[in-house]
């Protein structure tokens, strides 16, 4: 972490802002502070009414970038897949912002009865179609969410289905602490009986899959994916893209 100390004495009782802010400025043979780094300035003080008062000014040095969000699928046989690690995530338990959070089971696929191991990093790629009963992954990387070096930070998502009517909000975990990357998930079905907010996503072949993520420090910074729900019931080869002859999902 970037951390600049000095000092500076003054005589009388008015000290200009502009001093100190000039202060906290980085030293030119200094290295320049990065995403998350604090600087930190003492300035003390005398007068007749006090000898000597002495404050510190910290400033957390916050720069603006862009967000990008992304779909992604379980894919444990694609060699090129990203070992991501994947917290569990928290979804919103009421359309009400101020409704509390609640965490998900880990995400189960199809045809199994095992959770995928959250222990473990989790084998992720691009993913722009899904079948109802997948587990859907969220990525959203804004590097300046990334506030404290220290500890894995979180962001929130909004995920919906357009002909479900389906709409969740889930609050991610970044990977680690020092990545600005924030992955959850979200288990589909085809159970409609599933409210809104319940942290389950009900849809229906050929339904689109939207998640919308908007920066919680500014508003002009949103990033939004979109996944299609396979129309066709078929089954997809995930190292290729494409369809596997002769099987079908029903």
């Amino acid at each position: 972490m970037f951390e600049r100390r000095g000092s500076a004495v003054f005589t009388g009782f008015f000290i200009s802002l502009a001093v100190i802010f000039t202060s906290l400025l980085p030293h030119p043979a200094q290295a320049s502070p990065v995403q998350g780094d604090h600087i930190v300035n003492a300035a003390v003080l005398a007068s007749k009414s006090a000898p000597q008062a002495t404050t510190a000014v910290t400033v957390t040095i916050v720069v603006r970038t862009p967000s990008k969000t992304e779909f992604l699928q379980y894919a444990p046989s694609l060699a090129t897949a990203d070992k991501l690690k994947v917290s569990t995530t928290y979804f919103r338990s009421d359309s009400d912002p101020s409704s509390p959070f609640k965490p998900m089971s880990p995400p189960i696929i199809p045809g199994s009865s095992t959770p995928i191991d959250l222990t473990q990093s989790v084998p992720l790629a691009p993913a722009t179609v899904y079948h109802a009963g997948d587990p859907i992954f969220i990525k959203v990387t804004d590097k300046d969410q990334n506030l404290d070096r220290t500890v894995a930070e979180t962001a929130l998502i909004t995920i919906t289905d357009d002909k479900t009517g389906d709409v969740e909000v889930l609050r991610l975990t970044e990977t680690g602490p020092d990545t600005g990357i924030f992955i959850g998930y979200i288990q589909s079905t085809l159970d409609r009986s599933d409210r809104a907010y319940s942290g389950i996503i009900p849809v229906v072949p050929d339904s689109r899959i939207k998640t919308i993520y908007t920066d919680s420090a500014d508003s002009t910074d949103t990033s939004n994916a979109n996944a299609l729900v396979d129309p066709y019931g078929i089954l997809i080869d995930s190292k290729t893209g494409k369809p596997v002859d002769g099987v079908k999902v029903t």
